[in-house]
């Protein structure tokens, strides 16, 4: 009798298959991958399938709740894709081996890879990666590198530099490179590893600078100072200290100095004249350990901010705390508008043609009398012995009053 089950059974089983297969596209292929757990059970239901005419490439099914749309095409589903967002690499591997393609069916716009990427089950996209699957998706329009870093996996992100050879600087159609998109999305492990495999960083860095984005930056810069040779030159070094000094920022301008010393240290890290020991990550950067070109950029940039044309009082002082000096024809420049006899006969209206002098002067004059008397050289000796009285009484009793160093803080002292 127990025999006799076991034939009757074998025989239903078959006709059933066979009857699925022909009229049902093999939907119990579809029921398997989708709802079964253990895998070995799965892929005995499969091998009965194929046995009885299934198709492993594609097979029908029900759009039910919960089905992910990236599996199906046009009415039918196929398996590789199903097994590969549910992370069933045995399956995945089964399937593979029964000559499925590891891109699986043809027309579909998400290949098993991207789905298994998409679903965070970084096991099976390495298996798809090592078995052959196609690395970029044009219809998603980026490649497997892009999604792995966005996504966080290390192994993965690996594989695909060290022995598929991708390029760390590749963009994807929005014009995201790898490192972009982990710093975006808060993947500090996957930046600081993409720093290490080559990627460059300037490009990031800029863009997070423009988009005052001081968390990524920060973190970059970072994993950067921990980095033997992160890929920066020194020339994209000052254009990013340029970029973060002119641009206005309306929040979180400690963070921007930050940034800016940051940088400085890298400098001083990787780009020093004077020593061959790098300071750490958390040391202080000083004129004396930065390259001459980058302390004389600080010195150009701090005189031009610093002009009674065209001056620039915040930047002034972002300078001065970096460690920039005033140069001599700064101080002679200061002096003579000041001493001017335009200026000493209608203060207001000089202001107005040269809105930033008095907070120029100020600066100044304050950078030369906080210096040790021992770190004071002639120029500012000068400078302070010549400071016009009136002009430093004026500047004093304005910022008494909480007034402005400017025309307007003129006229409403003239009020009183």
């Amino acid at each position: 009798m127990a025999r006799l089950s076991r034939r009757l059974y074998q025989v239903c089983n078959t006709i059933l298959y066979e009857v699925n297969a022909e009229h049902h596209d093999a939907s119990a292929v579809f029921h398997a991958i989708k709802n079964y757990t253990e895998q070995t059970v799965i892929m005995k239901t499969l091998q009965i399938a194929e046995a009885n005419g299934a198709n492993l490439h594609r097979c029908g099914h029900k759009l039910e709740g919960g089905m992910t749309p990236i599996c199906t095409h046009q009415g039918t589903c196929s398996p590789i894709h199903l097994a590969a967002t549910r992370g069933l690499a045995e399956v995945v591997t089964f399937l593979l081996n029964h000559g499925v393609s590891p891109d699986g069916h043809e027309g579909a716009d998400i290949t098993p890879l991207f789905g298994a990427l998409s679903a965070g089950k970084e096991a099976v996209a390495i298996l798809l990666v090592k078995r052959g699957a196609s690395l970029v998706s044009r219809s998603l329009g980026f490649n497997a590198l892009h999604a792995s870093a966005c996504a966080g996996f290390q192994q993965l992100t690996s594989l695909l530099v060290l022995e598929k050879n991708m390029d760390v600087t590749s963009k994807s159609a929005c014009g995201a490179t790898p490192i972009m998109l982990a710093a975006s999305s808060g993947r500090g492990a996957i930046v600081h590893q993409l720093i290490t495999l080559g990627s460059p960083i300037y490009e990031t860095l800029a863009r997070d600078c423009v988009r005052q984005d001081f968390e990524s930056a920060l973190h970059i810069l970072e994993t950067a100072l921990l980095t033997p040779s992160p890929q920066i030159q020194l020339h994209q070094c000052l254009d990013l200290i340029r970029l973060l000094i002119l641009q206005e920022v309306t929040a979180g301008k400690s963070a921007q100095l930050l940034i800016i010393r940051k940088i400085l240290l890298l400098v001083a890290s990787h780009h020093a004249e004077r020593s061959c020991r790098r300071p750490k990550a958390s040391g202080i950067v000083t004129r004396g350990n930065l390259p001459g070109a980058v302390a004389d950029t600080l010195d150009d940039m701090l005189e031009e901010s610093l002009s009674v044309n065209r001056g620039n009082p915040r930047v002034s002082s972002l300078l001065v705390g970096l460690g920039a000096k005033v140069r001599a024809a700064t101080f002679t420049r200061l002096l003579d508008a000041c001493r001017s006899p335009q200026f000493q006969r209608n203060k207001e209206h000089f202001l107005q043609k040269h809105p930033t002098l008095l907070q120029s002067f100020e600066l100044v004059y304050t950078y030369c009398i906080t210096r040790p008397p021992g770190d004071r050289d002639e120029q500012r000796k000068s400078f302070i012995r010549n400071a016009p009285p009136n002009t430093l009484c004026l500047i004093s009793r304005l910022t008494v009053r909480g007034f402005a160093l400017t025309a307007s803080g003129l006229r409403r002292l003239s009020h009183e």
